[in-house]
């Protein structure tokens, strides 16, 4: 396995780096990484780490994501930091739709103090149409053009570009002519706050409002899920030849030409967000989802009115949207007749006509052994190299068998990108042998979300709710409306980076705390009984270890279990068999009890329902208690520690 930031592992890593505000041990995310069900050895972490463009080294082997290194203070008593999030640009919306300029950086690197601008696009719309164009090739000194940038821009092969940039003007020097041509016109990017620290670094203060084409993707294409300007740019019908007609509009006489295919230059980038930023602003408009309306209210800005607090309510667009759990089937159905090994051998073989794979004698004989195992409901314990297709070795005999009997086989995995793997695989062999097998993946109910909390949180919000919570619920309501399946883990990175309050959102509406038990989850449609459901249909659930050993109430009945990776269940069986009492988890019971980020919490909720003078004051009687234990959690540990050594105890 190659470890990089792109796999589902490195996505993960990112995540928990995230929601750490002082950088985490190399220790603590392997532990953090196994709390959910997923290892990693320390080779293979610190590999994965060792990309600089991601990940920054701290001290005493702490590590963080790159851009995210703030004055990081490792005594803070509350993680209150968390709440300084970026307001959303999205309220500016109103500002840009006919007046505005797309702009478009290329950089030295990512930081604004050290790095420098190279290359700047900028095209300013007048009445909605594109109408001039500055561009500049810009001197970065005394940042230096590193070679990985010189690749990634093409300057490798154009030294007249390498030249012209040296002799250029820095854009310090550019200030009166580049303020001039923006005027007090917004400005429009993409992850455009990348783009105005940038500007700011070289121009000083800009009081330009900014509007990110990236918050407006989220909300109209929340399922997505890869977010670079290629990406939204294609799944709404940019071509290149839009792009390159915003370009001729501006900029006729200009030898320098749109090339889609070199994404990483300022002019190619600028009228593509140009033009995707129009496609943007039209399915705004037009916006008849179930969920459209409801952000509307969420985020009256968008709209040019204000937030008051008034009570938003999301039944009516989760009935339209999502709908009732379904019954499920009581067991898979039978879709094969009998079967026998030289069956599934010839399954096998049009599998791989299908991949185009060569035949591979370790994977027939690893099918081999688990088809027996299964049809002779015996143990099998099978080892086998990288290379041999242990997947498809287990996942045929699996399918087959369970399709062939109106069984159920689980396959239990430690990784998340193990899961995502057997569903590709199963898509091919669904494909290969033209049988609809069916599959469902479960996940622990803290991967879910409840949509009874839900509505419940967004019901409650008071008129001092901060934008970017209404925005983040927004983006969750929006994303459960197109995919009603969604779990969590499907948010967008770069949300839970640029809005930390995302954390406190999806923690608070997380099945986790009751495990969407009642009725009305059902009626709702939630995901967690969902998926059960689905469950109880399924020739083969995918599970991971750590729900199969911490939540088997979860698990449907089946037959037959395959432990891939089975090395890795003991880490597993340790961690879900340990309860933890740590500094993070008191803050997070607290936080649910009142936290005073958002003013909100179960203390708050009780006397919302319960509106007497003694509950009042039994509620501040809490109120004043938890602040005390909030100073007080800090030193939990150490003295936890001091306590066991006075009975003699053992400390790893």
């Amino acid at each position: 396995m190659i470890f990089t930031p792109d796999t589902p592992l490195g996505q993960e890593v990112q995540r928990l780096l995230l929601e750490a505000d002082a950088g985490m041990t190399v220790l603590e995310i392997r532990r953090a990484l196994r709390l959910k069900g997923k290892a990693i050895e320390e080779r293979n972490l610190r590999e994965l780490l060792g990309h600089v463009s991601v990940f920054t080294s701290l001290a005493g082997d702490r590590f963080c994501l790159r851009g995210s290194v703030r004055s990081l203070d490792h005594t803070s008593t509350s993680r209150d930091v968390r709440a300084s999030g970026e307001v959303p640009t999205i309220v500016n919306l109103v500002t840009a739709t006919e007046e505005y300029v797309v702009v478009d950086l290329e950089t030295t690197g990512l930081d604004p103090e050290a790095d420098r601008v190279i290359q700047l696009v900028a095209v300013r719309y007048t009445d909605g149409k594109p109408h001039a164009v500055l561009e500049r090739y810009l001197n970065p000194a005394p940042a230096v053009i590193s070679q990985s940038i010189r690749q990634k821009l093409g300057l490798e092969q154009r030294p007249d570009l390498l030249d012209e940039i040296e002799q250029a003007s820095s854009l310090t020097d550019c200030a009166d002519a580049v303020r001039a041509f923006l005027g007090d016109r917004p400005i429009v990017a993409h992850n455009g706050r990348f783009d105005l620290q940038f500007l700011k670094a070289g121009l000083g203060e800009l009081s330009n409002p900014l509007v990110d084409t990236l918050e407006l993707a989220l909300l109209m294409a929340p399922g997505l899920g890869n977010y670079q300007l290629a990406s939204v740019a294609e799944h709404f019908g940019v071509t290149p030849e839009d792009a390159r007609e915003i370009w001729h509009a501006v900029q006729e006489d200009s030898g320098a030409e749109i090339d889609v295919g070199w994404l990483h230059n300022a002019i190619t980038d600028a009228c593509l967000t140009a033009a995707t930023y129009r496609r943007l602003l039209d399915a705004w408009t037009h916006d008849g989802r179930p969920s459209g309306a409801v952000i509307r209210k969420l985020l009256p800005e968008l709209c040019g009115d204000t937030w008051t607090g008034e009570p938003v309510m999301i039944e009516s667009a989760l009935g339209t949207a999502v709908g009732p759990v379904p019954p499920g089937p009581a067991h898979p159905p039978v879709l094969l007749p009998p079967l026998t090994q030289t069956d599934v051998m010839d399954m096998l073989d049009r599998y791989r006509v299908l991949r185009g794979f060569e035949s591979r004698a370790g994977q027939q004989e690893m099918l081999g052994y688990v088809w027996r195992a299964l049809q002779d409901d015996r143990y099998a314990m099978i080892e086998a190299p990288t290379g041999t297709g242990k997947t498809v070795a287990y996942l045929l005999p699996a399918l087959a068998h369970a399709a062939s009997t109106g069984g159920r086989v689980v396959i239990s995995t430690p990784l998340r990108n193990l899961q995502d793997q057997v569903l590709d695989e199963l898509d091919a062999l669904r494909s290969s042998s033209g049988v609809a097998f069916q599959c469902q993946v479960l996940k622990g109910a803290a991967n879910y979300v409840c949509l009874d909390r839900l509505a419940r949180y967004i019901a409650e919000l008071g008129p001092n709710a901060p934008t970017e919570e209404r925005f983040v619920l927004a983006y969750l309501l929006a994303l459960i409306c197109e995919r009603p399946n969604a779990t969590i883990e499907d948010l967008s990175p770069w949300c839970r980076f640029t809005f930390p309050i995302t954390v406190h959102v999806t923690g608070a509406v997380s099945a986790a705390v009751d495990g969407c038990s009642s009725l009305r989850c059902r009626d709702l449609g939630c995901a967690l009984p969902r998926s059960a459901e689905g469950a109880r249909g399924a020739h083969v659930v995918v599970v991971n270890h750590a729900l199969w050993l911490a939540e088997p109430a979860r698990m449907p009945e089946f037959q037959h279990i395959i432990v891939d990776e089975a090395h890795a269940l003991e880490d597993a069986a340790t961690l879900a068999f340990t309860r933890e009492v740590s500094r993070e988890t008191l803050l997070d019971l607290l936080d649910r009890l009142f936290d005073r980020r958002t003013q909100r919490g179960a203390i708050v909720r009780v006397q919302a329902v319960v509106p007497t003078i003694e509950v009042r004051d039994l509620a501040r009687q809490a109120f004043a208690a938890i602040e005390r234990l909030r100073v007080l959690v800090p030193d939990f540990g150490a003295r936890l520690a001091a306590y066991l050594r006075t009975r003699d105890a053992r400390i790893d």
